[in-house]
């Protein structure tokens, strides 16, 4: 519980001027779903970043096709027998969990110098969450 208490004051120190910072790859929460979903952060930068590609192709490429800057996905629940490592593994991601990222609809983030709002899609959905871009943005 006092870890739990100590990941939340470190997500309300990560706001700044009532903006949430946020990057590719970093897992968010949405506190309203029933269920400790996974789900993702990715952006085209970030994404080209990982696997050694042009960041500004990337983000030209995601312009040309109309893609977005910065999305979510939701990993996948599969129900499993028990295996070697499984009580190890479902101990991270309570932990992973516990430590990400809180937003709620509405929110104002940023990510790689664009600001969004947040708009909940709905937790059954494999992008449970929206980034809609504000005109705030440099």
């Amino acid at each position: 519980m006092l870890n739990t208490l100590d990941n939340n004051n470190q997500n309300n120190q990560k706001k700044m001027n009532n903006t949430t910072q946020l990057t590719h790859g970093q897992q968010i929460v949405v506190p309203s779903f029933k269920y400790q979903s996974k789900i993702e952060l990715v952006t085209p930068r970030g994404y080209a970043l990982q696997y050694g590609d042009c960041p500004e192709e990337s983000e030209a490429q995601a312009i040309k096709f109309g893609h977005e800057f910065l999305g979510c996905f939701k990993h996948c629940s599969i129900i499993s027998s028990n295996y070697e490592g499984k009580d190890e593994e479902r101990e991270l991601a309570q932990r992973e969990w516990e430590s990400a990222q809180r937003i709620e609809e509405g929110d104002t983030v940023e990510c790689e110098g664009r600001l969004y709002k947040v708009k909940i899609n709905g937790e059954r959905l494999c992008d449970p969450v929206a980034f809609i871009p504000t005109n705030q943005n440099n």
